[in-house]
């Protein structure tokens, strides 16, 4: 089955600019296209992603993960300095595999 997520994508900054200790899934929350959090065997594909402020897909503690055909566009945000701060794409974070 295919999937497309278009979210309308916010203009403004992120959060944080810098590294953290904290995980990204609790600093950004909200305006992910998909958040998994302690999923044992994910496996996402045929997703296509538009305008998505923060992460397209992030998964963290999870394990088992399995991602193919997985397209994004037009995401992300910029950090205080109106830099890429590296969002927009795929985060895998805190331990997952």
């Amino acid at each position: 089955m295919d999937f497309n997520r278009w979210k309308s994508r916010r203009t403004g900054t992120a959060a944080r600019d810098g590294p953290t200790r904290e995980r990204v899934s609790n600093l950004l929350p909200r305006d992910n296209g998909l958040l998994f959090d302690r999923i044992e065997g994910l496996e996402i594909r045929d997703v296509h992603f538009v305008n998505v402020t923060n992460f397209a897909i992030l998964a963290s503690r999870s394990t088992r993960i399995r991602m193919d055909r997985i397209e994004i566009a037009d995401s992300g945000s910029r950090d205080s300095h109106k830099r890429n701060n590296t969002t927009g794409g795929i985060l895998i974070e805190e331990g997952a595999r």
